[in-house]
């Protein structure tokens, strides 16, 4: 089980630990920009600057980009008081019988 915060300070935009949190949630499952990119459905343009914070990140973004997160057992929440909260737990495998 993997459990990461990023704590969101006077210095530090939600915008900036939001991206902070989807660059360390791709660098944790390995995936390159290119790899979330075509997993979310989303251009590679749109990663790089998410990641690079140049950009207010749309909800529809956001969204596609912890949905493919959850499918590889991250769960990623956002705190009331802005914090980002990551958790892993590796996807179970079901066994069907042949």
């Amino acid at each position: 089980r993997f459990h990461y915060i990023v704590t969101r300070d006077m210095q530090t935009s939600y915008q900036t630990s939001l991206c902070g949190a989807v660059r360390a949630g791709r660098a944790f499952l390995g995936w390159s920009q290119s790899d979330l990119a075509r997993q979310a459905g989303l251009s590679l343009p749109t990663i790089t600057r998410m990641e690079g914070a140049s950009v207010d990140p749309r909800h529809e973004t956001v969204h596609k980009i912890f949905s493919v997160f959850r499918l590889a057992g991250l769960s990623v929440s956002v705190l009331d008081d802005g914090s980002v909260q990551m958790m892993f737990s590796p996807p179970t495998l079901v066994r069907v019988p042949l």
